[in-house]
């Protein structure tokens, strides 16, 4: 018996290490971004970090200003994303997956941790999806999409369940040897239109969406 709180001592240590190791960007939320301006110049602003007032006239009124938008950042891959998603991530022995959430869209991110091909994950991954749903239940075809100007091709799956019709997208690609899929989800309204967050998104993703190879900021 006294050798358990020796145990948990070296698990509670343990964790810690692992938890130091992790890169702080891949497992952190990404923070508001807040900008100044006087009326006619502006400048970010970044919590925690110290800033000068000088490019902005001292006399005049200033207005603090969040925008629409975080940029979720990785080694790899950078995007904007709406700013009240939620975050959340999970690392697994095989892969970190990410989840952006909001209502009634979603943005999904899987990392895969083994050099594996392409090509044979995304197939799994969407005979996975298939399975899960049930292939009653989906609908899969040939989808599109451009991504910061890279034109990627993918399955986009119409599931309907309980008389509702969701909508996913599943796109993979690689960086430096490191496979990504990336699943874009939305709830089309009664008309079948996409809905504006799921629109608004996918315009910020068009726009912002970045590799790492490209050397450019998000």
């Amino acid at each position: 018996m006294k050798s358990w709180p020796i145990l948990l001592l070296f698990c509670l240590l343990s964790f810690l290490v692992a938890a130091e190791e992790k890169p702080a960007a891949d497992f952190q939320e990404p923070p508001l971004q807040l900008s100044l301006d006087d009326g006619n110049k502006t400048i970010p602003i970044e919590i925690d970090k110290p800033f000068q007032l000088e490019p902005l006239q001292a006399k005049s009124p200033l207005t603090l200003r969040i925008k629409p938008f975080r940029t979720f950042m990785i080694p790899g891959v950078s995007f904007p994303y709406q700013k009240h998603y939620t975050f959340k991530v999970e690392d697994k022995a095989e892969c970190t997956s990410w989840q952006l959430t909001g209502t009634p869209s979603l943005i999904m991110l899987f990392r895969f941790k083994k050099s594996l091909d392409q090509n044979i994950m995304f197939s799994a991954m969407v005979a996975g999806m298939m399975a899960q749903y049930k292939k009653e239940n989906v609908k899969s075809s040939e989808a599109t999409i451009e991504l910061g100007g890279h034109k990627l091709s993918g399955q986009m799956l119409t599931i309907n369940l309980a008389g509702q019709t969701l909508i996913q997208e599943l796109y993979a690609f690689t960086v430096k040897e490191t496979v990504f899929i990336i699943m874009i989800m939305d709830k089309p309204g009664k008309d079948g239109q996409p809905s504006e967050e799921g629109v608004r998104q996918k315009k910020l993703l068009k726009e912002g969406f970045r590799l790492e190879e490209e050397k450019k900021a998000p």
